[in-house]
């Protein structure tokens, strides 16, 4: 399996698995420090309870109008980890999946 191939099974395999997740948001040092520029920034964690080496998941949504996009639109990103292997998150994917860590974090 090449490179290319390895990052899209993983990719594919992390999107099955969002809903998952247990997700919490992330409240630390690093989203206090981000919402000093944007206060609407939110960043949510995912992990595998349970499955010894499961996948981690770490998304956010960030204000993207000031870089001259409509106002209210938003930008997504993310990476997952797993045993050694860290991808970063496609825009799409990471959307994905902020929404349905906010959906399940009450």
């Amino acid at each position: 399996m090449n490179a290319l191939s390895e990052m899209s099974a993983a990719l594919s395999e992390v999107e099955a698995i969002l809903p998952d997740l247990h997700w919490q948001r992330v409240e630390d040092d690093r989203i206090q420090a981000a919402r000093v520029q944007d206060p609407t920034v939110r960043a949510y964690l995912g992990e595998q309870v349970g499955v010894p080496g499961g996948w981690c998941v770490t998304v956010t949504s960030f204000d993207i109008a000031p870089q001259g996009f409509p106002p209210g639109s938003r930008g997504h990103d993310g990476a997952a980890a797993r045993r050694g292997l860290m991808i970063r998150l496609t825009r799409d994917l990471a959307k994905k999946a902020y929404a349905v860590a906010s959906r399940s974090v009450t």
